[in-house]
């Protein structure tokens, strides 16, 4: 009776501490509280909850990194994070490329031109791409306008109201499976070693 008891006690432990509650907890830290909770004039830490937490941090972040993208598309200094792709696609096909220079019917004056030829060429394909394709294309599509969309409707509610609705259930039922047979393949291990 009592390694009965056991076995089970392995099973549902395993689905409720490992697979039930870290989901809870993940939900619990995501979205709630929604505003800043205060005992005896303290702060409690962790509120609000994440993600209203930090909405502000990461709608600010995409807007720099969107300026900072369009500023380093203007800028011909080496030290852009554009002029680094560009440094390292160009290495890169230079490497790629040295069977060029391996070949041993080709003259060397027309193995090394043609070798940084081809070399140049990638280079300047990752440098229209990125300097100036990319920013045509956020222009061409107002990427800007979708941004300062996102952050004007973006709502944590709807996102925590949609995930519990649609996705909580089958999420839960997901790990408490998984944990489920894991617990269970711990009792039968419990089983087989006693």
């Amino acid at each position: 009776m009592i390694i009965f008891l056991k076995f089970l006690a392995f099973i549902i432990i395993n689905i409720v501490v490992l697979g039930i509650l870290p989901v809870l907890v993940l939900i619990v830290f995501l979205f709630y509280p929604k505003k800043e909770k205060y005992f005896k004039n303290r702060k409690i830490p962790l509120t609000p909850a994440f993600l209203y937490r930090k909405k502000k941090f990461y709608l600010d972040q995409l807007h720099r990194y969107f300026y900072d993208y369009l500023k380093d598309c203007k800028s011909d200094s080496d030290a852009t994070k554009i002029a680094q792709w560009e440094d390292k696609a160009f290495k890169k096909a230079y490497e790629k490329l040295q069977f060029i220079s391996d070949f041993k019917w080709l003259p060397g004056f027309i193995k090394n031109p043609v070798h940084s030829f081809l070399a140049n060429i990638c280079y300047q394909l990752v440098s229209q791409f990125f300097r100036k394709l990319v920013p045509w294309l956020m222009e061409k599509y107002e990427l800007k306008q979708y941004i300062d969309l996102l952050d004007t409707k973006l709502d944590v509610d709807m996102l925590r109201d949609f995930l519990m609705q649609k996705a909580f259930k089958y999420v839960i039922i997901f790990f408490a499976a998984i944990y489920g047979l894991i617990g269970l393949l711990n009792a039968l291990l419990f089983l087989i070693l006693n």
